[in-house]
């Protein structure tokens, strides 16, 4: 069961590592910035990241945590 303390504890990771969210409805969002993430107790809201400047958000999407099925690391592609 995926709740708001674990996914606290994966957001500050250094380096960094994107997460992706998978839901019970088949969505997922990344989350691509350790800023774009607000955690609350009972939803997340999840920033998607401006082209200008990845740490800010142009929209935001609500997700909340009961419909949260799985975390996964994001593969970074080799340079």
């Amino acid at each position: 069961m995926v709740t708001a303390e674990g996914i606290r504890t994966l957001v500050p990771e250094k380096p960094f590592v994107p997460l992706r969210i998978y839901t019970i409805l088949g969505q997922t969002y990344d989350i691509t910035h350790p800023d774009l993430v607000l955690i609350g107790r009972t939803a997340l809201h999840v920033g998607i990241a401006s082209r200008r400047n990845p740490a800010l958000f142009e929209t935001v999407n609500r997700v909340a945590i009961s419909g949260i099925t799985e975390v996964k690391a994001i593969p970074i592609p080799p340079y």
